[in-house]
């Protein structure tokens, strides 16, 4: 069965690679456009766009060909695109840069959503009546994939001439510029504002390369440091697979061999002794009792699970070999993330005889050593393993962690079709039976979302049972599938982007908070969400399941004060009527000073608190 895909997402997806906010600045695209004399306008080929990764994943059952013909669909259906010769598509107005009427025409932000040309014509005959405009063009929010197409208060507004679009920045500045209610608004000369934004890309690209360039130094540091170490490890390591059972059962089965540094999760990976002696004892023991399975090939090396090393990260600072690796495992025990667990070496496989019966027993009762082969690790794989082990931990501890991904592949699967009474902890629980799942990517009420497995065993595993069919969430059965490179790359890229807008300090921009009161016990964060992203962008909620209380921070002051405006007359949460207020003055700035204070100690290695929502 084909998956049917969103023809929403899609458009929106679609009409951010050609809008002023990404296509100006997207240095690929820019030697792929193709330019009209006539109007000024640009194309591109609908089958280039086809390829780009996020396209791919929104249509994960269509050949290239079928892609390009669903943009070009897609295209018919917008109001700033359209479908052009030779199988392109173009934009409807000229890129900011290109538009000769840019001179005299205002960027103008700070209308609420659902205005409309008539409540922007209102406000300049009231405030500039002289400046009356030739056109006007309504702006879409489609940065944030959570709005589907939704309209962000902003307009470019053509004038007469040049001296008109000054007025009305000229009012803006002198706060005479307010729409019905009083609120003023806010007018930049429109290539003023785009070439202040071109302005920001620079900077930011600027310091990105400068992150990259000492994350590879660091990186290279590191790679030379776990070569002067991994001639220790050799003899210590051994790689399995088909291995059938639990984590727990293979510690077990290892253990009643020789002491466990660590061991990975799923049914394939590698298992690290704290001597060789041990190593050695169980490769014989194991190999002897799983004597049917077909022998490894000793292709490649490296660590099987996923962000492994975090796990790993207490048994080498117990060995004095990486003194980065403790900090960043501490710091996660003291976060109280359930996936630092103590390392195997310090928990006992079993006291004397009875470490020795549940090594016995775990090829019984638990299946696991039936039918798994091992294979002792060389001494270039062990140094291929702990060279990527310790390269992954400086990236970590530098801040290149990349959202909770590790270095290893196929470990996402999406779904579609559950329930809509569906929630993380179903799809947890569900996904967890066949590995160790690190995230379920869900929103409640969504049909959709992706689960991340800590290994590639686990996906694959999870995959083969559940793409069976039969497995209900909420009542309905979803299909599921395993994303490719391509869609995983571009997966981890939107979720490392939505991480860095979510954890960015507060901005000092003024009123964008909104506190509300009244909360029913089931209000969750999602459900905040949604509810104020109707009149405005969300940039975080802070909000715990089970308060009456929470705040909610907006993209803009213009879309906090629409969302007041829209709430103010009791929506509910929770089945309880609430009550909203505009977050300002000195309670504004004691909220942001306690975010930034925590928002550091958890860089410092403080504790810092998980939200229940």
């Amino acid at each position: 069965r084909k998956m049917a895909w969103d023809e929403d997402k899609l458009l929106r997806q679609l009409e951010f690679y050609m809008s002023d906010a990404s296509l100006p600045y997207d240095t690929f695209l820019a030697g792929e456009l193709r330019r009209s004399e006539a109007d000024a306008t640009v194309s591109v080929s609908a089958a280039t766009l086809a390829g780009f990764p996020r396209v791919v994943a929104l249509l994960p059952d269509l050949s290239a060909e079928e892609r390009a013909e669903a943009l070009v669909a897609a295209a018919a259906r917008s109001d700033t695109l359209r479908a052009c010769d030779g199988g392109h598509i173009g934009r409807r107005f000229p890129l900011p840069a290109d538009d000769p009427a840019a001179d005299h025409s205002v960027f103008l932000e700070g209308l609420p959503p659902s205005a409309d040309e008539a409540a922007v014509l209102e406000v300049l005959a009231a405030c500039v009546p002289d400046a009356a405009p030739a056109s006007t063009r309504r702006l879409r929010d489609l940065k944030d994939d959570r709005q589907a197409r939704a309209f962000s208060g902003k307009w470019h507004v053509e004038l007469a001439d040049a001296a008109a679009a000054q007025a009305v920045v000229d009012a803006a500045a002198a706060k005479s510029l307010r729409k019905p209610g009083g609120q003023a608004l806010r007018a930049t000369l429109l290539r003023a504002h785009y070439e202040a934004e071109a302005a920001k890309v620079a900077e930011y690209r600027r310091k990105t390369a400068e992150k990259q360039a000492k994350r590879k130094a660091e990186a290279e540091a590191a790679e030379a440091e776990a070569l002067r170490h991994a001639h220790k490890e050799h003899g210590k390591v051994l790689r399995f697979s088909g291995w059938a059972a639990d984590r727990q059962a293979l510690l077990d089965a290892c253990g009643a061999h020789g002491e466990v540094a660590w061991a990975d999760d799923g049914a394939e990976g590698h298992v690290r002794f704290k001597s060789r002696e041990g190593a050695a004892a169980a490769l014989a023991a194991l190999q002897a009792e799983g004597a049917a399975a077909p022998p490894l090939d000793s292709n490649g090396a490296g660590p099987a699970a996923a962000d492994a090393e975090m796990g790993e990260t207490d048994a080498v600072a117990e060995a004095g070999e990486a003194g980065g690796a403790a900090e960043a495992g501490a710091k996660r025990a003291r976060d109280g993330d359930s996936s630092a667990e103590e390392p195997a070496a310090k928990r006992p496989a079993g006291g004397g005889e009875a470490g020795a019966e549940a090594g016995a027993e775990a090829g019984g009762e638990a299946g696991g050593e039936a039918g798994a082969a091992w294979a002792m690790l060389s001494d270039a794989e062990v140094d291929e393993y702990w060279k990527q082990l310790q390269l992954r931990l400086a990236a970590k501890k530098a801040g290149g962690g990349g959202g909770g991904f590790g270095e290893e592949k196929g470990v996402v699967l999406a779904f579609e079709g559950v329930g809509p009474g569906a929630q993380r902890e179903d799809l947890k629980a569900l996904a967890s039976r066949w590995g160790e799942v690190r995230f379920v990517d869900f929103n409640r009420g969504d049909s959709d979302g992706f689960v991340r497995f800590a290994a590639a065993g686990g996906a694959k595993a999870a995959l083969e049972a559940l793409a069976a069919g039969g497995e209900e969430v909420s009542g309905a059965t979803p299909q599921w599938r395993l994303l490719d490179a391509a869609e995983e790359e571009a997966y981890k890229q939107r979720v490392q982007e939505r991480n860095a807008a979510r954890n960015a300090p507060p901005p000092l921009e003024k009123g964008l908070l909104l506190r509300f009161e009244g909360a029913g016990a089931d209000t969750d964060r999602e459900q905040v969400s949604a509810l104020c992203g109707e009149w405005g962008t969300v940039d975080f909620v802070d909000y715990s399941r089970g308060d009456a209380s929470g705040t909610v921070r907006f993209r803009s002051p213009a879309d906090a004060k629409a969302a007041l405006d829209g709430l103010g007359g009791g929506a509910e949460l929770g089945g309880e009527a609430t009550a909203w207020r505009q977050v300002e003055g000195e309670e504004e700035e004691a909220y942001v000073a306690a975010v930034r204070e925590k928002m550091a100690a958890r860089k410092g290695g403080g504790k810092g608190g998980k939200g229940k929502g």
